[in-house]
């Protein structure tokens, strides 16, 4: 069944979220792409959660430092070893002394966090010179890639642009910028220069959606996913994982080609 690397991406995303096929279709997206760019030592990964991303783009890869806001989730990272240092600690205000790490890692996380700005100046100061801020975020078209804005957009923009307004406050989404209003801030922040690449197209953005809506907001009180981790029980979870696999794949693809509409973005600035 994994012919591809897309598909090993997807399939082992599956293997851990079986119940959650929207987190591992936008993880497994997420994965692959920053798996190809070059981190180096010493290595702050901000917003680390579990460590399990870590583990899924960069397989047997051990970081210098953890960082996460949530003591639960430092708990977690410590078990899996994949950190020679956790920390928990707040971004906007680090500990570290000035020019610590050569790279700074942070993957789907500058999103959340309220007043971004003092993270990109914290970032700044405890890079070496020379360093990498790597992050992957949203951008202002995320949005209109939403498979029930696109829906509900040709009956009634009114509705359209509330079911994205709701997905933000739900998802505690702060910071969905253009990536000229990345650059400009990361600039603000002293960083020399500003790369980007756009990935989640459209069409993987849509599904992505359609599926977080049935799978984990679900209707009222009821949750779609407690029905798959019961089945799971009852017939083991590799039907359930294949089943996911077939429905995911053909949409699966972490390229944005040029021109493409995109929902997010890879930035790497220099300072």
């Amino acid at each position: 069944m994994r012919k591809s690397n897309n598909g090993d991406y997807l399939y082992k995303q599956l293997e851990q979220f079986y119940w959650n096929p929207a987190m591992a279709l936008w993880r497994a997206v997420e994965a692959e792409l920053v798996s190809k760019i070059h981190l180096e030592d010493p290595v702050l990964d901000i917003g680390c959660g579990d460590g399990s991303f870590i583990e899924a783009a960069f397989p047997g890869r051990v970081l210098h430092t953890g960082l996460d806001i949530n003591p639960l989730d430092i708990e977690k990272a410590k078990k899996k070893k994949i950190y020679k240092n956790l920390a928990l600690g707040d971004a906007r205000k680090m500990s570290y002394v000035n020019s610590s790490f050569q790279t700074i890692f942070s993957n789907c996380v500058f999103e959340h966090i309220e007043g971004i700005d003092k993270v990109l100046k914290e970032s700044n100061r405890v890079l070496k010179p020379g360093g990498k801020l790597v992050i992957t975020t949203l951008t202002d078209r995320y949005g209109e890639g939403l498979f029930y804005y696109q829906l509900w957009s040709k009956f009634s923009m009114k509705l359209a642009k509330k079911y994205v307004e709701e997905k933000n406050e739900r998802q505690s989404h702060f910071n969905y910028f253009s990536s000229d209003e990345w650059t400009k801030r990361m600039k603000k922040a002293g960083f020399s220069s500003v790369e980007f690449k756009y990935y989640m197209p459209f069409k993987t953005e849509r599904r992505w959606d359609f599926i977080d809506q049935i799978f984990v907001t679900g209707w009222r009180k009821f949750r779609v996913y407690k029905v798959f981790q019961g089945l799971a029980e009852l017939t083991g979870k590799q039907p359930i994982i294949s089943l996911f696999y077939w429905m995911l794949k053909p949409t699966f693809s972490y390229k944005a080609s040029q021109g493409e509409p995109h929902g997010a973005i890879l930035l790497i600035a220099t300072k």
